[in-house]
């Protein structure tokens, strides 16, 4: 399982090539609902951070909603690149306040 940091860095470098990994169906498509769960819940470890991009902010607009609309969870290959490039923009977003926490 890739650290935080390398799969930062592998956003940062490849970000066209990731990809969250789903349980795959017998029919072919992504099952998204456990990955999109836990990954919901943990924002609720900084729930001040995480507000613009949870409640639509005007920086963020509404990126995490790939993430948070996987209600039907039978994905397709562009669900899960939508969901790709969600995660992409919620990284690009935080990495300003990352680089600044790590200079303090």
């Amino acid at each position: 399982m890739p650290t935080t940091t390398g799969l930062s860095t592998g956003l940062a470098e490849t970000p066209e090539t990731w990809r969250p990994r789903f349980a795959q169906r017998k029919d072919g498509t992504f099952d998204a609902f456990e990955w999109s769960t836990a990954f919901l819940l943990a924002t609720g470890h900084a729930p001040r951070l995480w507000r613009p991009v949870l409640h639509s902010h005007a920086k963020t607009g509404d990126i995490i909603a790939p993430i948070r609309d996987t209600t039907d969870s039978r994905l397709d290959d562009e669900g899960i690149a939508a969901i790709a490039r969600a995660v992409v923009a919620i990284r690009s977003y935080f990495m300003p306040k990352r680089a600044k926490a790590a200079r303090s």
